[in-house]
């Protein structure tokens, strides 16, 4: 009986406790997807970039030792000591800002801060350009002349260089405080402009106008476009539309004649240098424009139309007249000079160049004869950035790959003997800012789990002195695609860094359809150690609606070296596609693929390769969406396609196998073409051809415009972009 009772007593007691378990896995359970259930991405998100980490701004080192930064709300400027215990300062906020402009409500972020001295600094804000005291915190105006500017570039406060229908224009306040308005240039045009960035912004080109250190002398380029053939745009948003013809050179057709003027502000004389030394130098180009620190003589590399010539020439600043030539560089395929020349401020007669002489971007020591000193970096990466030396000119700091393609890292170098340290520890991206003495770097990075660190870094160690800001993660309590960067191998065993991003709450049993993203073509590298990778959102929002998101870089990107960026020379569109096929070839062997559901999705040259993957290849890939793609080689502007192609007289069989409506007919999938009708850079000319020859061939392509944008989609339209090409991979794939 007892026995009975006890077993009774037990089996009661045994069930209890399994009820017990079973309930507190239930909730355990419950709570755990109550946990887990996260946040997921809007094309809002992916399009108004509205989950990046925050961040600091306005990075600056002042003479005094003390840094300074923009709040990452934006809203005020503060500064502080890298090692002395002093509180920190807010400099200036959006609210005592928007006080002194008297504004009747408050701005929402500060305008950026243009540093002229310890306390000094110009900013423009609606259209006017200020200068704030930030000792006696005192505010000034200082011209309203940029309202209907093209371009303008600010030395100074005192001294301010504008372009007005195509004329510059000079401010100049003198040593008594009167202000004088000069106009530089009279004759200026839309068929020659004076002061605009020339050879469509390549070359590292972003400006057309160039103060020398002293602010004494000013040089522009003066570009006679004349010869150059209109090209016609619309403007469709006016009643009726409106004609904005361009000047756009194409591959093989007359080029623009770009000569540099100088402008000497106490003599009020202009001069122009004597670069054109034969007839045929009238299409050369004249790029990397460096004074010297004495404004006496300036450098201009010249690189001839060909592109496989550059001489560093000196010119006399005060006649423009030749002074010689210090230096040649050819190469059989192409030279691509983008950097002006960084000269020492100890000895002014010693200058830094960047060259990929060697195969990689390197920093070479040069005196102004021409002498080669010495090669102040080697190694199987590139630099990427000088940022500066020290005070005693021991060590140059500059940012580079030398240690992964895909991270940037900051190192110095002793300029006596070339010796390398690397100063950055953690993996990943990393931005330096000297400080003028040389003794701290403002280091700023982000990797696959950091979103973004700035911090102070000692330059004779790389140790850590103190933490300025390390952003929350942003995407904590969202769906993420789980991703991975790897390394596949090219036809000719070239390493190709690539990656994959798997579909939220990835099932390993299933099989997903798959968006691949490209660009592939020269000076963008899509695959970083940084944050997400150098994934956009875009790409989480796919993977969250369940496609594998798979990107390569390819042979001919950048940040890889001469030989990896020249593979694709004279047939673009060739090697680039052989290794995107390599990327589809380790898709197919992935379990979760379904290999009859691949897309394809890129911009630009990526709508290049997307039109070549899915006509060339056309049993691969079901669904292309291809925006602003170049179609034939032969519209696109001179300085890019003839550096990478030659002309079409010189390679035709190069141009004819890379001009897509020689492929439309093959096509076998879905393909909706996106343009803009006011690109400038791929003209709507390249779609509205291959729509016709689709209409010729009897082939159905999908065709979408949007009026009133140039060669992207920016602002609130990049929502309706997103959702259209969603949408479209939704349907079809």
């Amino acid at each position: 009986m007892k026995k009975h009772i006890s077993n009774h007593l037990n089996q009661g007691l045994i069930l209890s406790l399994i009820i017990l378990l079973l309930y507190s896995f239930s909730f355990s359970l419950s709570a755990q997807t109550t946990q887990e259930k996260k946040d997921l991405f809007t094309l809002e998100h992916a399009a108004l970039y509205s989950l990046s980490p925050k961040n600091i701004g306005q990075l600056h080192w002042r003479k005094n030792g003390y840094y300074v930064y923009q709040s990452y709300n934006g809203q005020e400027l503060k500064s502080a000591h890298p090692i002395l215990k002093i509180a920190e300062q807010t400099l200036i906020s959006t609210k005592i800002l928007s006080e002194k402009l008297e504004l009747t409500a408050d701005m929402r972020r500060l305008p950026r801060f243009n540093w002229i001295d310890e306390n000094l600094a110009w900013f423009e804000y609606a259209n006017k350009i200020y200068t704030y005291n930030f000792e006696k915190q005192s505010i000034k105006l200082v011209t309203n002349a940029v309202e209907n500017a093209n371009f303008a570039e600010s030395h100074s406060a005192e001294k301010l260089a504008v372009v007005i229908d195509d004329n510059i224009w000079l401010r100049n306040v003198d040593k008594d405080g009167n202000t004088n308005l000069i106009q530089i240039t009279e004759d200026g045009t839309r068929n020659l402009t004076y002061g605009e960035a020339a050879h469509r912004y390549e070359f590292g080109i972003t400006k057309g106008l160039f103060w020398s250190d002293n602010a004494e002398k000013l040089a522009f380029y003066k570009t006679d476009r004349s010869m150059v053939t209109d090209y016609p745009l619309i403007d469709y948003l006016p009643y009726p539309a409106k004609h904005n013809p361009i000047k756009y050179p194409m591959a093989g057709q007359k080029s623009h004649e770009a000569t540099v003027g100088v402008y000497d502000i106490t003599s009020k004389k202009t001069i122009y240098l004597q670069t054109s030394e034969l007839k045929t130098d009238a299409e050369q180009y004249s790029t990397n424009i460096t004074f010297s620190p004495d404004a006496k003589t300036i450098y201009v590399a010249i690189v001839n139309r060909e592109q496989n010539f550059m001489q560093l020439k000196a010119y006399n600043a005060n006649t423009g007249e030749k002074i010689k030539t210090l230096f040649e560089e050819k190469d059989d395929k192409y030279v691509e000079p983008q950097h002006s020349l960084y000269f020492m401020k100890n000895n002014p007669n010693l200058f830094v160049w960047q060259s990929q002489r060697d195969g990689f971007n390197h920093l070479y020591l040069y005196d102004t004869d021409g002498k080669l000193i010495r090669q102040l970096t080697k190694g199987n990466g590139i630099v990427t950035d000088i940022l500066g030396t020290d005070v005693d000119e021991k060590f140059l700091y500059f940012m580079a790959t030398l240690e992964s393609p895909i991270e940037n890292h900051i190192y110095k170098t002793e300029i006596k003997t070339g010796k390398i340290t690397k100063l950055t520890k953690e993996a990943g991206t990393h931005y330096g800012k000297l400080s003028d003495d040389g003794k701290f770097l403002l280091d700023s990075y982000s990797n696959l789990e950091t979103p973004t660190l700035t911090q102070i870094i000692d330059t004779k160690t790389g140790a850590l002195v103190r933490k300025v800001f390390e952003a929350e993660n942003p995407l904590l309590n969202y769906e993420r695609g789980q991703m991975e960067i790897f390394k596949l191998k090219a036809d000719d065993g070239t390493d190709l860094y690539s990656r994959v991003i798997k579909p939220t709450n990835f099932d390993s049993t299933k099989k997903y359809p798959v968006m691949i993203y490209v660009y592939g073509g020269p000076h963008v590298q899509l695959i970083q150690n940084r944050w997400l990778g150098g994934a956009d959102y875009f790409m989480q929002y796919m993977a969250q609606q369940g496609y594998v998101i798979f990107t390569l870089d390819n042979r001919g990107s950048s940040n890889r070296g001469k030989d990896f960026e020249q593979a694709t020379f004279r047939n673009l569109g060739k090697n680039e596609i052989s290794d995107q096929l390599k990327g589809v070839e380790w898709l197919k062997k992935q379990s979760y693929v379904d290999t009859s559901r691949l897309g394809v999705f890129g911009w630009s040259f990526g709508g290049f390769m997307t039109t070549s993957l899915i006509t060339k290849h056309a049993d691969l890939f079901k669904v292309g969406v291809a925006g602003g793609p170049v179609i034939d080689w032969n519209l696109y502007e001179i300085m890019y396609t003839e550096r990478y192609m030659d002309t079409p007289q010189e390679n035709p069989e190069g141009y004819k196998n890379a001009n897509l409506l020689n492929s439309i007919e093959n096509l076998k999938g879905r393909l909706m073409i996106i343009h803009g009708l006011q690109d400038d850079v791929v003209l709507p000319q390249h779609t509205r051809l291959l729509i016709n020859k689709a209409i010729e061939k009897q082939i159905l392509l999908d065709y979408f415009p949007y009026p009133s944008h140039p060669h992207n989609v920016r602002g609130m339209d990049r929502i309706h972009l997103y959702m259209k090409i969603a949408k479209y991979f939704e349907d079809f794939l």
